[in-house]
């Protein structure tokens, strides 16, 4: 990731992650646990979120042109680093395996069902060490065009079904109470995982200063989608809470309808979203390369991306059935991000900023 980068370039690779999530139940996981007040829940987060990372913010400010793996070098030493790093790669893999399981299983069921699921994953692999191979600067070519046509597609199935809206069923208000809203519901944050991607992404900004709008930006339009995809689910599909039916936007995609000669739009969106998750797929194995490359201190990554492949590829194939990818896959993706992306990293951020201010005032 020698490759420097604009705003906008690093906007679409955090919100790169949070649409994928977001076609991959997202929704549907935070409906589950707070029903009716989860419209209200996503606005606490994100507010929660907006907190969190004018924290970071500041604190990256002290350490310009670094990642989070020369501060925990800071921190701790090479072993902190390290450590640091090897908890990524693994985060990065698991979380990357059963969003693309629990993707290529939706795809057989709706569009292949004499496919097996291994050739399609096979297929999404196959295009990411592609992309890979040509380098980051492609992948990110890539995913500035794919992002705008995924976001586009999320506002429009909002758009298009805001006739079917069922008002009513925001209420109650608060849904199963105020303590599963505001206090159980912080743990909601997990949603904006995708700010992962803040804590890499300074190096490689072309303007360092701009570190702050870029995080700010791409926090605000993740909140906004998926408060949009939320509403659309929870004021459309009845019961969706409780179902436990793969890629839940794709039940509102279907209720889309331009007239009596355009209809199953669906296909064109499902289209955009193979699209947005091959984007995303080659975005976490590039990270991958990249977090590998730098604590080992290997000259050439990019050999590597057939190995972390095919370790990719043995873990998509763990889940036995639909219901397994549903549960791994939520609560894998909720509490190794609330463990490693909102509780580990952020401690360590502010250890190093504690080490700063008392060099500063020593000095």
């Amino acid at each position: 990731m020698n490759n420097k980068i604009g705003d906008f370039e690093a906007i679409s690779l955090i919100v790169i992650v949070t649409v994928a999530h977001i076609l991959s139940n997202l929704p549907q996981t935070l409906l589950h646990s707070t029903n009716s007040s989860t419209v209200l829940n996503i606005i606490y987060i994100s507010l929660l979120i907006l907190g969190i990372v004018y924290i970071i913010c500041r604190i990256f400010k002290k350490f310009p042109n670094q990642d989070i793996l020369d501060i925990s070098e800071y921190v701790g030493g090479n072993a902190l680093k390290i450590t640091l790093g090897v908890a990524f790669i693994l985060y990065f893999i698991t979380i990357a395996s059963f969003l693309l399981r629990n993707f290529s299983e939706s795809l057989k069921i709706i569009y292949f069902p004499n496919t097996h699921f291994s050739a399609i994953i096979l297929i999404f692999i196959l295009v990411a060490v592609t992309l890979n191979k040509f380098g980051f600067k492609t992948i990110i070519k890539c995913n500035l065009i794919i992002i705008p046509l995924a976001l586009i597609s999320l506002l429009v199935i909002f758009f298009s079904t805001v006739d079917e809206f069922t008002i009513q069923r925001f209420f109650p208000i608060l849904g199963f109470g105020f303590n599963e809203t505001f206090v159980l519901g912080a743990t909601n944050i997990f949603a904006f995982a995708g700010i992962v991607i803040l804590y890499f992404i300074m190096p490689v900004l072309n303007d360092s200063n701009s570190y702050k709008k870029v995080s700010f930006i791409s926090i605000l339009i993740s909140s906004l989608y998926l408060l949009l995809s939320v509403i659309s689910l929870l004021l459309v599909i009845p019961m969706i809470s409780s179902s436990e039916s793969t890629l839940s936007v794709y039940l509102a995609a279907r209720e889309v309808q331009f007239g009596d000669f355009v209809q199953r739009v669906d296909a064109l969106f499902f289209l955009i979203w193979i699209l947005s998750i091959f984007s995303y797929f080659s975005v976490i194995l590039s990270y991958i390369l990249y977090i590998f490359k730098k604590i080992f201190k290997t000259q050439h990554s990019k050999p590597l991306v057939y190995c972390f492949s095919a370790i990719i590829f043995t873990v998509c194939l763990i889940p036995k059935n639909i219901v397994q990818i549903n549960t791994m896959s939520n609560i894998l993706y909720k509490y190794l991000s609330l463990t490693l992306v909102f509780g580990i990293s952020i401690f360590i951020l502010i250890l190093a900023n504690f080490k700063k201010k008392k060099e500063n005032s020593n000095g």
